[in-house]
């Protein structure tokens, strides 16, 4: 019986292996299509601070969340062409960032690794990043008080943490083009595009871009 069910289970197996491996292989390749848009995109569009205002007087922190190839398809890989002046912007301003991965969940995608070269990474098993007590010393010691949040998902991991910071007291700053993954649940409380423009500061009315 043990042999029977053996027999059953390896091919199943390598079936598994094989069609995960495939997926990844495919997203790969769109992911090497989308690069030179994304270098496009980066010179085409420089970043610079609106007048000064409240937002821009507090201190400004970013993160990148779960941007990994586990949690990619075709339309979220495209975010990455908005994401790259935001963060291009944040390191030539001295605003810190930091990349914020789901454990076990592999590295950053490919096209937005350069751009992240040497950042602070943290890892999290949980939706909110500030379930991780190295991500709440970070945004202490650098004493953020407003928040930019690109990534995904905007149903899950983004807005768990979206709403943590706003319990916390931080404002957050966000915009539509750098989040992805919004919840289709018609009972979702939380997770929409409404919920952000209801909650969330327009990336807009910080910065804006210069042709």
């Amino acid at each position: 019986m043990l042999i029977w069910a053996l027999t059953r289970a390896i091919p199943l197996f390598f079936l598994f292996f094989f069609l995960r491996r495939n997926r990844k292989t495919d997203l790969d390749k769109k992911e090497q299509s989308l690069k030179p848009d994304v270098a496009a995109s980066n010179e085409g569009n420089k970043f610079a601070p609106t007048e000064e205002n409240e937002q821009t007087r507090r201190r400004l922190g970013a993160i990148i969340i779960d941007m990994q190839d586990y949690f990619m398809d075709e339309e979220k890989l495209k975010m990455a062409k908005a994401q790259i002046p935001v963060i291009s912007f944040c390191r030539k301003n001295d605003i810190p960032i930091a990349i914020i991965n789901y454990c076990d969940c592999g590295p950053i995608i490919a096209s937005l690794a350069e751009e992240t070269s040497g950042l602070p990474i943290f890892e999290k098993n949980r939706d909110d990043a500030f379930s991780q007590k190295k991500f709440q010393e970070w945004i202490e010691e650098n004493q953020v008080e407003s928040l930019i949040i690109m990534g995904v998902n905007a149903c899950a991991c983004v807005f768990e943490t979206a709403n943590s910071a706003l319990k916390n007291g931080y404002q957050v700053i966000t915009d539509h083009k750098i989040i992805g993954g919004y919840c289709g649940c018609s009972d979702c409380t939380g997770g929409k595009p409404e919920w952000y423009d209801k909650n969330t500061i327009p990336l807009k009315s910080i910065l804006r871009v210069d042709d």
